[in-house]
């Protein structure tokens, strides 16, 4: 069931990550494409994109509500203290219809008849950056706060939790860092997605190489930052024989990333080169999921 568990975790955060990042990609490529780049078919890459981000959302509900179910049958802790925020996770349920509503409306208007006037442009890119920066503010955090609040790092209060409790659990240090290292996630690996589907759009291709190596290489010192305000940095340092090993892994996979996200972001393009991008994206995926879920009982 762990194993299992570890995969699903993966497969929900690549897509939340696809879905978060996606739409703010989809409307810096549609503006700088209109500007720069009018030539190479962006309108086409932008609604593919636009479309699998309001896929990729949806999946990734779906996926994380299948772990939800899974922790409830390993019996989690996790569980055991969801009543307690019961205001906070109705808030986020309608945030997550906001978002999907948002992404949609975006898709559909973009393929029914993409807008023309500035003023619909703007109204229409808000719609992208309204879905994206709600997933990529709200839910890290919320996560997180759960992810302590079940290991006994935050002392619950006995009256109901309120918007004030929240706010001070959700500016320390290991949860802002969390944030932080999502929405860095996000970018990675949006850009890998382009990379991938980017078909013969060449330019797009080396942007997305870039942003996706820049996004990596922000991510050594959020890391650090993050490890160093972990109260779990014992399992990940040897508390954890398997978790030691999956994160020194995911380690070297990331390393090995980058060197070939470089080659890329220089016109190292081809499928072989394309493909290992991708290999190793998902390797460090999960083996960073196994980094986090090996050692929980």
């Amino acid at each position: 069931m762990k194993i299992i568990s570890v995969f699903v975790l993966a497969a929900h955060l690549l897509a939340m990550n696809l879905a978060s990042a996606g739409p703010l990609a989809c409307v810096w490529m549609e503006w700088r494409g209109r500007r720069q780049h009018p030539e190479t078919g962006t309108a086409s890459l932008v609604a593919r994109l636009a479309w699998h981000a309001w896929y990729a959302l949806i999946a990734g509900v779906l996926l994380g509500l299948l772990l939800g179910w899974l922790d409830w049958v390993r019996g989690d802790r996790l569980v055991t203290i969801l009543p307690a925020f019961s205001r906070k996770l109705a808030w986020g349920i309608a945030e997550i219809a906001c978002s999907i509503a948002w992404t949609g409306l975006y898709c559909g208007w973009l393929s029914w008849r993409p807008p023309q006037t500035g003023l619909a442009r703007a109204m229409h890119r808000s719609l992208a950056i309204l879905s994206a920066t709600n997933l990529l503010y709200h839910f890290p955090i919320l996560l997180r706060v759960l992810s302590k609040a079940a290991h006994g790092q935050i002392q619950l209060p006995h009256e109901p939790i309120t918007a004030a409790h929240f706010r001070l659990w959700a500016f320390q240090p290991d949860v802002v860092a969390q944030a932080v290292h999502f929405a860095l996630a996000s970018i990675a690996v949006t850009g890998v997605y382009v990379l991938i589907c980017g078909g013969a759009n060449e330019v797009w291709r080396r942007h997305a190489a870039r942003a996706a190596l820049a996004a990596s290489l922000l991510q050594i010192p959020v890391g650090v930052w993050l490890l160093a305000h972990l109260p779990e940095q014992a399992q990940l340092l040897g508390g954890s024989i398997p978790s030691a090993v999956a994160f020194g892994t995911s380690i070297v996979l990331a390393f090995s990333l980058m060197h070939h996200l470089a080659a890329a972001s220089f016109g190292e393009t081809d499928r072989p080169q394309i493909r290992r991008i991708a290999a190793l994206l998902l390797l460090t995926v999960l083996c960073m999921t196994a980094t986090l879920r090996l050692p929980h009982n």
